[in-house]
């Protein structure tokens, strides 16, 4: 389970303090809005205003382009436990946004194994009902912003299209026989002849390096779901759900546009 305490910071804001019951709060906060924030401003005429055809000229005898390709598409399935604490008592909920931030989607391709992490974020408006009197609570309206983190590994399956087999690097080593044509076959020159040899060997290198620069295949995050159920203690929000997250995993490959025939 996951738990988030409320601390109130700079951020924090109090929408109204209501001098009434907060059940009759929404009437008072409309007509005060009415009153106060008016803006004035002169409006202007909309014109229409005038456009032509750009006319596109493209390449109609077949071409060879890179593009991203679609290798698999899947939805992960995420349990969400959550527990959101304030520090003082929670008379009800008005309202509640909660969007889906990924921070991460990374694939090992090897392992065919995507690491996913982010969070949701979630706006929530309450009523304190900080006091009562005459059997009527009363209270203000607060906001806070809350992020219920999640992080999870999946495992896929490439059901369109294959990625681009890995080319590893790799670093190859070649010598020489240095002066091996003048040697003579007397004892002595021989003798020396063979140490210039391997002196001279063991400080040359010979390389050839030869370095692939592979396309990575990368995710892309096409829709997600919360489906999520929370229960109000007195200072305290429990939440559990599902975080459905649907998820194409692409990558840049050349691929060949046929010739296009133009009836005319």
């Amino acid at each position: 389970m996951v738990n988030v305490r409320v601390e109130y910071p700079e951020s924090y804001k109090v929408i109204y303090e209501n001098l009434k019951p907060i059940h009759r709060e929404q009437d008072v906060i409309i007509k005060i809005n009415k009153k106060h924030n008016r803006i004035k401003w002169e409006e202007e005429p909309i014109v229409n205003c005038p456009n032509k055809e750009v006319e596109i000229t493209g390449l109609t005898n077949g071409v060879v382009t890179k593009i991203p390709v679609i290798l698999a598409v899947f939805t992960v399935r995420i349990n969400i436990n959550s527990l959101i604490e304030f520090s003082e008592p929670i008379f009800e909920i008005k309202e509640m946004i909660k969007r889906v931030n990924i921070n991460k989607c990374t694939l090992v391709q090897n392992t065919n194994t995507i690491f996913i992490k982010g969070f949701i974020k979630k706006d929530i408006r309450f009523y304190t009902g900080s006091s009562l009197k005459d059997g009527e609570a009363y209270g203000e309206v607060q906001e806070v912003t809350v992020e219920v983190p999640f992080n999870c590994t999946t495992l896929i399956k490439y059901n369109i299209m294959k990625p681009e087999e890995i080319r590893k690097s790799n670093i190859e080593e070649f010598k020489y026989n240095i002066n091996h044509g003048n040697i003579r076959y007397d004892t002595e020159y021989y003798e020396k002849a063979m140490g210039q040899i391997l002196y001279e060997d063991s400080n040359c290198i010979n390389q050839v390096v030869t370095e692939y620069y592979n396309e990575a295949p990368y995710c892309e995050v096409v829709s997600s779901e919360i489906v999520e159920t929370e229960r109000l203690r007195s200072n305290a929000i429990e939440g559990e759900g599902i975080l459905n997250i649907t998820i194409r995993v692409l990558q840049k490959k050349l691929v060949y546009v046929p010739k296009t025939i133009i009836n005319e």
